[in-house]
């Protein structure tokens, strides 16, 4: 257990700064509460917090948050007014805390117990419903990827451009506690989400901007890196002063170099005169999607949904995006995602197309 003697032995750095181990027996995690939030980020079985309290009412907030997230068995020692006549040393089961009392200078030592698998992990690629979202999410496998290429490091600061749901601002926050992050959003209602799922994944620090870009984006911080997602990146990829080097999550980018692809770049090209995005690129694939529907099982609209209920994992449609077909509830599955970074106004490929996962399989084989 820890005593105060063995917080007065820690040689702490700055806020923000690596630690030195008080006890090679415990992992220590030192941890500033300046919101409530943070602690969730840090929650996992047999890990060891210290917690740098805010109050006298931290404990039992801290004790709260415990209980609520599946900890409740945890044990808390609080140590108040270390080197003073009335140093004190309380311990007790988080779920029982409420009987406790702590002085108002107190720092707060938190041995985790929960079940195995609780707390989210803290590598990139979150489960998809970790986020409350309405859609406008980078879905799992491209936000790992997404990650990967965005290289987050202690201290830098990213822009997350039409933020969504915000998991990308998100989970760079999540890599280290001294990374920062700006979710740009124009949707109200969606700037409430990011705010929400910051909370809750143990990520507070996070700053929410309502405003579009790129004029939302003229007074902000110059960022380390740049995430570019929503339904209106390609506005500001025209504009090449604020989007240079940065990388989007595109379903389509007339750069890479498929075959497939490259046909359907010269046949647009030599109609329109300019190269197609991907809004083009998925209209191209949704009309053909229906003629060939049409064509294959007749103009009834029943026989274009057999058509569509007829794709599979095994025998998707193959289009300019990837190949598709629906789940259950009509979502189109298996279209893959690029992850492109910003060049000169054009989108170049950062790697190979990131398929997506699988939707899982009814009784009779359908997805």
């Amino acid at each position: 257990m820890p005593t105060p003697e063995m917080v007065r032995r820690g040689e702490y750095a700055t806020r923000g700064d690596y630690h030195r181990t008080l006890d090679p027996s415990w992992d220590y995690y030192p941890t500033y509460l300046a919101k409530l939030d943070a602690v969730r980020r840090y929650l996992f079985p047999d890990r060891r917090l210290i917690i740098l309290s805010r109050d006298a009412e931290s404990p039992p907030e801290v004790a709260q948050l415990l209980t609520d997230e599946g900890y409740g068995d945890s044990v808390i020692t609080v140590l108040g007014d270390l080197d003073s006549e009335t140093e004190s040393r309380t311990a007790a089961v988080a779920r029982d805390w409420i009987d406790h009392h702590a002085p108002a200078l107190n720092v707060i030592c938190v041995a985790c117990v929960g079940a195995t698998g609780r707390g989210a992990s803290l590598a990139p690629g979150l489960p998809d419903e970790a986020f409350d979202h309405d859609g406008q999410l980078t879905k799992r496998d491209l936000r790992a990827s997404a990650l990967a290429h965005l290289m987050p490091r202690p201290g830098e600061l990213l822009w997350d451009v039409g933020a969504g749901a915000a998991s990308i601002a998100i989970e760079w926050l999540r890599t280290d506690p001294r990374c920062r992050a700006i979710a740009i959003e124009r949707n109200l209602e969606r700037v409430k989400r990011i705010r929400g799922n910051a909370e809750a994944l143990g990520v507070p620090g996070l700053t929410v901007l309502h405003g579009a870009a790129p004029g939302a984006l003229v007074s902000l911080p110059r960022p380390h890196a740049v995430f570019i997602g929503g339904d209106g990146w390609q506005g500001v990829v025209a504009d090449t002063a604020a989007s240079s080097g940065a990388y989007v999550g595109t379903s389509f980018n007339s750069e890479d170099p498929s075959p497939e692809v490259q046909r359907f770049v010269r046949a647009f090209r030599a109609r329109y005169d300019t190269k197609p995005d991907a809004f083009a690129a998925l209209a191209y694939d949704a009309t053909k999607l229906v003629a060939e529907a049409l064509a294959k099982k007749g103009t009834s609209r029943e026989a274009v949904r057999d058509y569509l209920r007829s794709l599979s994992a095994t025998s998707p449609f193959e289009g300019v995006t990837g190949p598709v077909y629906f789940n259950d509830a009509g979502d189109p599955i298996g279209m893959g995602f690029h992850v492109a970074q910003v060049v000169s106004g054009t989108l170049v490929s950062g790697g190979a197309r990131v398929a997506m996962t699988p939707a899982p399989t009814t009784e009779t084989g359908q997805p």
